[in-house]
């Protein structure tokens, strides 16, 4: 089985202001960061970006 790597769906410049994003979470629910940052990102790409944090 083929591991999927987020640069597989999601631009360098997307994940990077992801990276951003989510300098400072804490795991508060993700509704908070798509309120603060409305049409920039997706609920898809915040699940996927959440899902590379370890």
């Amino acid at each position: 089985m083929e591991v999927m790597e987020i640069s597989d769906v999601l631009s360098s410049d997307k994940i990077e202001n992801l990276k951003e994003v989510f300098k400072e979470y804490n795991n508060e629910p993700l509704g908070q960061l798509k309120e603060k940052h409305g049409d920039s990102f997706s609920w898809e790409e915040l699940r996927m970006y959440r899902a590379t944090l370890k």
